[in-house]
């Protein structure tokens, strides 16, 4: 959902104070604050790209494409492009997922939504869900480990998001049109990520990034890094960091901060927490060890 003005960072439009928590490749998390009285009429915006829309606190009273919606904590509106929406007074806090046009085409063509009760019908722009609890869980993990979450975690947990969003849409589960492919092509698409992910673990590596590096879609990758090793791409990258990082805390003369950036982690608090789970043992225990 688009506001009535584009704002970068924190911007105040009328009655939605708007604040982006995230951009990556193909998607931005927004947190929108509406206040909005009868006094001060309606907000109106336009809505151009594909969107999912929960709200944290409150109530919320809108018009999605002349459809009136009261949502509260517990629902999800999945949002298609190019539509006008009406805020009525409502008091809210929402969290809005953007998506890129190119994300969405290639979502569409990958799950084989060409012929979705919702996804195709031209009228049917917007549909009000109740989340699920493996919904509620990935929502409350994105925005609750925004600022120390990597490039790559955020990623996967945005895909895994959309795809139970989508699977609900559907009610059932989404599979993939691609072919199987043959058994050397998939050895070679891994190995292909693993020599990325092992040679440029301390980068901020995006999923698109491991994507393209590859040559197969985000959605493909993500499913088949899976099946063949066990773990997703962020955990896989997760675990290369902290065997790197327990080699290099054998090395007195660096401190811990210094292992922790120099083994790819951006916050010293997302290493600590991460090494205490692997090992059990905080990274100075480890040292002493």
């Amino acid at each position: 959902m688009r506001a009535t003005q584009p704002s970068a960072g924190s911007e105040c439009f009328g009655p939605v104070q708007s604040r982006r928590l995230f951009q990556s490749d193909f998607y931005e998390i927004k947190r929108w604050e509406i206040n909005l009285t009868p006094q001060r009429g309606r907000g109106e915006g336009y809505n151009d790209c594909f969107c999912l829309l929960f709200v944290h606190s409150g109530r919320l009273a809108v018009e999605l494409a002349a459809q009136p919606y009261e949502l509260y904590t517990g629902h999800v509106v999945v949002e298609k492009t190019d539509y006008a929406y009406k805020l009525r007074p409502t008091s809210a806090v929402c969290s809005i997922f953007n998506f890129s046009a190119a994300f969405y085409e290639q979502f569409i063509e990958e799950y084989g939504l060409r012929h979705s009760s919702f996804f195709a019908n031209p009228n049917l722009l917007t549909l009000s869900l109740t989340t699920s609890p493996a919904i509620d869980y990935l929502h409350h993990q994105i925005v609750h480990t925004l600022r120390q979450a990597s490039q790559l975690e955020m990623d996967c947990l945005v895909i895994q998001l959309v795809r139970q969003v989508v699977e609900r849409v559907e009610n059932r589960p989404l599979a993939e049109l691609t072919a199987p492919p043959v058994k050397s092509f998939r050895l070679a698409t891994i190995e292909q990520a693993k020599l990325y992910l092992n040679s440029r673990f301390n980068e901020n590596i995006s999923l698109v990034d491991l994507a393209g590096h590859c040559c197969v879609s985000p959605f493909h990758l993500s499913r088949l890094f899976k099946e063949c090793t066990g773990y997703s791409p962020h955990q896989y990258l997760l675990t290369v960091r902290l065997t790197h990082a327990e080699q290099l805390l054998r090395q007195p003369a660096l401190t811990v901060a210094d292992v922790c950036y120099a083994s790819g982690f951006n916050s010293p608090e997302h290493f600590a927490a991460a090494f205490q789970h692997k090992n059990h043992l905080s990274a100075t225990q480890y040292r002493k060890q």
